[in-house]
């Protein structure tokens, strides 16, 4: 990842895809997230989110696209009472909502809308 490029983001607030979940019931938490500290060096991007929850994501960023202002992880990150759980997945795992709604009309199912 560029850290050089996240420097820029320092302070700012962005999305995180995949949406993290919460638990209990998984629900997806679509809030933004505050770009806390970007230490290049130690190759640490501390986020913060609106509820205190704080975490480093600076292993699991796999890009940033600026359309959206959102950080794509190739992670799945769990939120879980008072901790942040981050689990790494391979990149390629996790699919955009066109792709998911594609293959399940490739199953048969029935359009939603």
């Amino acid at each position: 990842m560029n850290f050089a490029g996240l420097k820029k983001l320092r302070g700012k607030q962005v999305s995180l895809w995949p949406r993290p979940l919460v638990w209990p019931g998984y629900g997806l938490a679509e809030m933004q997230w505050l770009v806390n500290r970007v230490d290049a060096t130690a190759r640490v991007v501390e986020l913060l989110a609106p509820s205190g929850h704080i975490f480093d994501a600076g292993d699991v960023i796999h890009h940033f696209q600026k359309a959206g202002n959102t950080l794509v992880l190739a992670a799945r990150v769990i939120i879980k009472g008072n901790e942040i759980i981050v689990e790494p997945r391979p990149w390629g795992e996790t699919k955009t909502f066109t792709q998911l709604v594609g293959e399940a009309l490739l199953r048969g199912a029935k359009r939603p809308f």
